[in-house]
C-alpha cells in the first residue's frame, strides 16, 4: 500500500505509474498523452499546463528526474513510493537531485 502525503493527486500517481512502464525518460506532452490513453475516454484528458504543474511538484519533491533534454524519468524514491516502500509524507519541496532509475540519464542539479 503506497503511504500517501496531504499533496499529492491521483494524477501524481498516473504520472509516476506512466514513468515507471517507460524504459526512457519522456517529454512532458508524452506523459499527457500516456495519462489520456489509460483513462476512459475524455474523463481523464488534462492540460497540458495542469500535468506540467504536476511534474513539477514531483520533480521538487524528488520523485521525479529532469534531463539536461527537458525529459522526466522515475526516480528512486519516486519508484519506492510506487512499491510502497516509502512515505511520502516524509518528503520535503527541495528534495530534488536523487540519481535516477533509467541508467544514462543526465540529471539537471
Amino acid at each position: 500500500m503506497r503511504k500517501h502525503a496531504d499533496w499529492i493527486t491521483q494524477v501524481d500517481e498516473r504520472v509516476l505509474e506512466a514513468l515507471e512502464d517507460s524504459e526512457f525518460p519522456l517529454p512532458k506532452e508524452e506523459i499527457r498523452e500516456r495519462l489520456a490513453e489509460a483513462g476512459a475516454g475524455d474523463a481523464m484528458v488534462y492540460a497540458q499546463s495542469y500535468v506540467d504543474a504536476r511534474i513539477a511538484r514531483l520533480q521538487a519533491y524528488g520523485f521525479v528526474d529532469a534531463t539536461r533534454t527537458q525529459q522526466y524519468a522515475l526516480s528512486e524514491k519516486g519508484a519506492l513510493f510506487l512499491r510502497g516502500k516509502f512515505d511520502a509524507s516524509l518528503a520535503r519541496s527541495g528534495d530534488a537531485g536523487e540519481r535516477p532509475v533509467h541508467p544514462n540519464v543526465d540529471v539537471i542539479e
